[in-house]
């Protein structure tokens, strides 16, 4: 048995590789934290995995920091232990998004909801009193989402950040979520400048 692998619980460890394959299959992990994961799921120190690996140490924590650029044999060589080598994909596209445009039971009322690809509500507006003036609306996102001055960052009174679209004369066109921190919220602004040109509009009126 080779010295240098410490024992570990299995039950844990097969738990870590399931997990790992399915970020794998999925394209949910990056190549940085993909060779991290692989170490330290033998639970080996940077040294060791890199002599068990043929490796130089220096090498590979360039590349557990995202600072190296590791040829394929590389690659290969740390992937080998686990049953992977380097190949080519099918790079996966983000879902586009698309505007919900619906009708109050209450009061009659229109208004839109920006969503993104993967549903998830990223602007809502607030009510028109005509389907056309939701409609021109909707043509107003589309118009200055890619806009960075037309976001407004405010903060909630209990201290969720958010913000608003706004138009070319400062009216609101639509508003966010509250979020968890300002990278979320940055993060939501992000996305609205990526689906708020969608042409589709799903009319559930």
């Amino acid at each position: 048995m080779d010295k240098r692998i410490k024992k570990i619980d299995y039950g844990e460890e097969r738990k870590l590789r399931i997990s790992f394959f399915e970020d794998i299959k999925n394209q949910k992990i990056s190549l940085t934290e993909a060779v991290r994961v692989m170490r330290q799921m033998t639970k080996l120190t940077q040294p060791e995995f890199a002599k068990h690996r043929g490796l130089s140490v220096q090498a590979l924590r360039q590349i557990e920091s995202g600072v190296g650029n590791p040829q394929i044999d590389t690659l290969n060589k740390l992937g080998e232990a686990f049953g992977l080598e380097v190949g080519f994909v099918q790079k996966k596209y983000p879902a586009a998004g698309w505007f919900e445009l619906t009708k109050s039971e209450e009061n009659g009322q229109f208004s839109f909801a920006l969503k993104a690809g993967n549903g998830e509500q990223i602007l809502k507006s607030e009510q028109y009193t005509t389907k056309a003036a939701a409609s021109n609306g909707i043509e107003s996102v589309r118009t200055n989402s890619p806009k960075d001055e037309r976001y407004q960052k405010l903060t909630a009174k209990n201290g969720n950040p958010y913000f608003n679209l706004l138009a070319a004369n400062s009216q609101i066109i639509g508003t966010s979520q509250m979020y968890s921190s300002e990278a979320s919220r940055d993060g939501g602004i992000a996305s609205v400048k990526n689906n708020g040109q969608t042409d589709t509009v799903k009319d559930l009126t």
